[in-house]
């Protein structure tokens, strides 16, 4: 009934490595069919590439992963939740892109993180270790610098 909702099941069905995963990602792609639904596009452009994105990420296949997040997360108000929730999907694109190694991209995307929570612990110590990986040991020293300031001051 609810994309969002399907996703999140999805998300626990596969981290815990459930067969059941398959089923409901099955479910979505038939529902992503169903063209004559007022909530198709929902269905089909944003939350079926979330679902083999998410699908992806649990079986390490990074690739895939970034490409089917990276063309829902745009869209992904349109399959509900609030902004707090929809983050769990960026934070999964997020681990997705330092996995694979593509530290340049998920450095871009930590910066706009940083944006909303500049002091933020796990923020600063995740992008310290990403300035690390591309040559910028400066910046990643002010980064570990910011955390333990607010560690110190938690």
């Amino acid at each position: 009934m609810s994309p969002f909702l399907t996703l999140q099941y999805l998300y626990a069905l596969c981290r815990t490595g459930r067969p059941e995963a398959a089923e409901m990602l099955s479910a979505i792609d038939a529902r992503a069919s169903e063209t004559a639904a007022h909530d198709h596009a929902a269905w089909a452009e944003v939350a079926l590439p979330a679902a083999r994105g998410i699908a992806a990420h649990a079986k390490g296949e990074w690739t895939t992963a970034i490409r089917e997040l990276g063309m829902a997360l745009p869209r992904m108000g349109e399959c509900g939740g609030s902004h707090a929730q929809r983050d769990l999907f960026e934070q999964i694109h997020l681990d997705t892109l330092v996995r694979d190694g593509r530290a340049s991209a998920a450095q871009q995307v930590l910066e706009m993180r940083r944006t909303y929570d500049p002091d933020g612990v796990p923020l600063n110590l995740m992008l310290g270790e990403v300035y690390e990986k591309t040559g910028l040991p400066d910046l990643a020293a002010q980064a570990r610098a910011r955390a333990e300031r607010t560690l110190a001051g938690a």
